[in-house]
């Protein structure tokens, strides 16, 4: 498994999505467990449909490390993103399209400047230091 190193045109992009804070994880086990589940299963459809070339946005991994870092990505749901998950979702897209890393230019699109900035640099890590 491996982030393509170009998206053509037509690339088909499936997203590694988050995992949600629920009483027994639903029947996961933990956070954690749920995290490992859901990359293992990205990459498991990436691996099956080969054929048709697709890459895995690591949205997910994304967001597990800004969990740890304590960061707001969920709405008050805790199921759907907040606008700083949004944030995040948008800027791991955003690299894993055009592989460079942000300049100094990038909107904040609404987050705070110093949330908009950590999460700027998890989607770098994420993306092209994989």
């Amino acid at each position: 498994f491996a982030i393509a190193e170009e998206l053509s045109y037509h690339q088909i992009v499936y997203e590694h999505t988050w995992a949600c804070p629920y009483g027994d994880y639903r029947g996961y086990g933990s956070y954690e467990r749920l995290d490992s589940l859901l990359e293992r299963g990205s990459k498991m459809v990436a691996e099956e449909l080969a054929e048709y070339n697709i890459i895995v946005s690591p949205i997910g991994k994304g967001f597990k490390i800004g969990r740890e870092q304590n960061l707001n990505l969920l709405h008050t749901d805790k199921r759907h993103q907040s606008r700083e998950g949004a944030y995040m979702k948008a800027c791991i897209n955003y690299l894993l399209i055009y592989k460079q890393p942000f300049t100094a230019e990038v909107s904040n699109c609404g987050v705070k400047a110093e949330t908009a900035k950590i999460i700027r640099e998890i989607a770098e890590r994420v993306v092209l230091s994989e």
